[in-house]
């Protein structure tokens, strides 16, 4: 029984395979596709990569987009273009009288499809392109096929290649040889670049920035987005340096995206997108990220009523980090979580040790980012009163550095680094349950009038669970029936309401 005969594309499948397992790269695979089939070579290298017309115009609009000459993917390389500027100038030849068919491809679509196919211009034609095309693309095509000459290392002698592919004893070397040159040849090519690397990571850092004062939930999507497109880069051919570079942006990515899902309320899926930060931080090494990763954790845990897990993460992140701000956060961290379980000595010390953290002088590329991934000295101040407000007795000391840091919130960001709306809103909500604990109930309504004017998208979960604080110390036997009270106490009632029927605090706490 005759087997049945392959289409076309399964066997252009099988081809591709077959060439590839024998150690052709790219332009090996697409010249033997213009040779066998007489496709143009536009076509021929599309071939080579096995991709639809539909999968290469889309790969050459995120190109686009990456390089910056088509942020918004709004130019829209279609199937149908391709496939013309594949096909120009059909049959037609010079003198013919007859007119080309299909769309004649530019410089610029020629270097698209070029960055496309990780190859040159001039392999993207040949004579009877090159008869068609007007004389200045001509110009820039020779020029940048003496370009690409000069830059490739000097071949070796024909006579003495040939001299040494006769000695037949030395078939292994010469092979070898090839083989290093095959080899190299694929691992050379870069699908990416150092611009593209730099505008992902300017994008995390304005990301970071943004979140300091901006609405979590929107900000959360933009994280998305940006952490799906290092995704796809992940997926090109990269060099290790590459890599390296976009797992330590999917860290603090993941590890931004925490932080977002914590405010919003979502604290398991918090805790996934920080493990998943730890993930790519372990597997590029990089101490400062882990131990970012370890303060995300550590936050999380401590908000969602864990504080034994909180301190430890702390711990944790001190045995990977031990000078500089975020050193001193982590201190604090295991401060407060310290203090909530009834060890105010070890609190204190922490408090002590963060400020010696801070004094000790340090860089890396995490505190570089900035805004999220920095640590202000008005949240230090911060931090240190809700740790002290946490041990009992300690009121005054608390209220010194409660109001302390809300100074220094309203005057606004300095030198030493952003100022987070949330940290500034919760610095206020502990200050008035502090007071409320000494007896000052005028001082209360002062401190959170502006935590109550705060606009519904940036009602984060913490900030709930603040005012629900101070709402208990206002039901406290020494307040009832006090004139003030019974306002204030409406007042955080009503906040806490609209907050939970407009889903601005999504986990209920309200």
């Amino acid at each position: 029984m005759a087997r049945p005969r392959l289409s076309e594309r399964a066997q252009q499948k099988a081809l591709r395979q077959q060439l590839h397992e024998r150690g052709n790269d790219h332009a090996g695979i697409a010249a033997e596709f213009a040779r066998q089939y007489r496709m143009r070579p536009r076509k021929a290298w599309r071939h080579a990569y096995g991709w639809t017309l539909k999968e290469a115009a889309a790969r050459i609009n995120e190109l686009a987009a990456q390089d910056g000459l088509d942020p918004l993917s709004r130019a829209g390389m279609t199937a149908a273009h391709l496939c013309e500027y594949e096909d120009w100038p059909g049959e037609a030849s010079p003198g013919s009288g007859r007119e080309p068919t299909g769309r004649k491809p530019t410089a610029y679509i020629l270097s698209l499809l070029a960055r496309a196919y990780a190859t040159t211009v001039p392999s993207l034609v040949d004579e009877t392109d090159q008869a068609w095309l007007p004389p200045a693309d001509r110009l820039v095509i020779t020029q940048l096929a003496a370009t690409v000459a000069a830059a490739q290392p000097a071949p070796v002698a024909d006579a003495a290649e040939a001299a040494e592919t006769a000695r037949t004893d030395n078939e292994q070397v010469v092979t070898a040889a090839r083989e290093a040159v095959q080899h190299a040849e694929r691992a050379i090519r870069r699908e990416t670049d150092e611009a593209s690397l730099a505008g992902a990571r300017a994008e995390l850092a304005r990301l970071s920035r943004a979140y300091m004062t901006g609405e979590p939930f929107p900000l959360f999507q933009r994280m998305r987005r940006v952490r799906a497109g290092i995704h796809r880069s992940l997926d090109l051919r990269l060099w290790p340096q590459d890599e390296s570079e976009l797992y330590f942006l999917l860290g603090l990515l993941n590890s931004l995206m925490a932080v977002a899902a914590s405010d919003l309320g979502y604290a398991v899926a918090a805790a996934k997108l920080a493990q998943a930060g730890w993930a790519y931080a372990t597997i590029v090494r990089h101490p400062p990220l882990m131990a970012q990763v370890q303060t995300e954790l550590a936050t999380i845990t401590y908000w969602s009523g864990r504080p034994d897990e909180s301190r430890r993460h702390a711990v944790c992140g001190l045995e990977l980090l031990s000078s500089g701000p975020n050193a001193a956060q982590l201190h604090l961290h295991q401060a407060r979580a310290a203090a909530r379980l009834g060890d105010v000595g070890t609190a204190r010390q922490a408090i002590a040790a963060a400020a010696d953290a801070r004094d000790r002088d340090h860089h890396d590329d995490v505190l570089e980012i900035a805004g999220e991934f920095g640590f202000s000295l008005a949240s230090q101040h911060y931090l240190a009163g809700a740790a002290l407000a946490e041990a009992p007795g300690a009121e005054r000391d608390a209220a010194a550095e409660l109001e302390l840091a809300t100074s220094m919130y309203d005057l606004g960001p300095g030198p030493d680094g952003d100022h987070s709306f949330g940290c500034a809103a919760r610095a206020r909500t502990t200050l008035a349950a502090t007071r409320l604990r000494a007896g000052q109930l005028d001082a209360v309504r002062p401190a959170i009038t502006p935590v109550l004017a705060l606009p519904r998208a940036q009602r984060i979960d913490s900030i709930v669970a603040g005012l629900s604080q101070v709402r208990d110390e206002l039901r406290q036997p020494r307040y009832r029936g006090a004139a003030a009270t019974a306002g204030l106490d409406e007042q955080i009632r009503l906040f806490l309401r609209d907050t939970a029927i407009t889903g601005g605090q999504p986990s209920g706490r309200a």
